[in-house]
């Protein structure tokens, strides 16, 4: 739960809800019963946004199996685990599809040295 404690304050600054702490102690309640309930994924950072989301619709029980829900049925299994192996294989996906769709912005961000890892990590993780 330390890292959760470190990443609350990082997941939607400014938005009305996570600035108060109501808004705090839901998103920390979520994110650490779900740490809990699946050791085999734990909370990997990323999560924390796809729980806010959620925690703006509905409440906090309803928030946390729809995370479930995210992470262990919607998702690859190995999306939000430390290896992120299923993360990689997307933007392995990502890199051949921009290769083919687009194949001069891949060439000139492969000039550029611009990898879609740089870019595409925080887009995929937030689903």
């Amino acid at each position: 739960t330390q890292q959760i404690d470190l990443d609350i304050d990082r997941t939607f600054p400014g938005h009305r809800l996570f600035e108060t702490a109501e808004g705090s102690r839901r998103l920390r309640s979520v994110l650490a019963a779900y740490s809990e309930h699946n050791p085999h994924i734990g909370y990997v950072q990323g999560m924390g946004f796809v729980a806010a989301v959620l925690l703006l619709f509905v409440g906090d029980e309803e928030a946390f199996w729809l995370l479930a829900a995210v992470t262990q049925v919607i998702l690859p299994l190995d999306y939000f685990t430390p290896s992120m192996v299923g993360l990689r294989a997307d933007q392995r996906v990502l890199a051949r599809l921009l290769a083919e769709r687009l194949p001069r912005l891949a060439a000139h961000l492969s000039d550029m040295g611009v990898e879609p890892e740089v870019y595409s990590t925080k887009w995929l993780l937030c689903v």
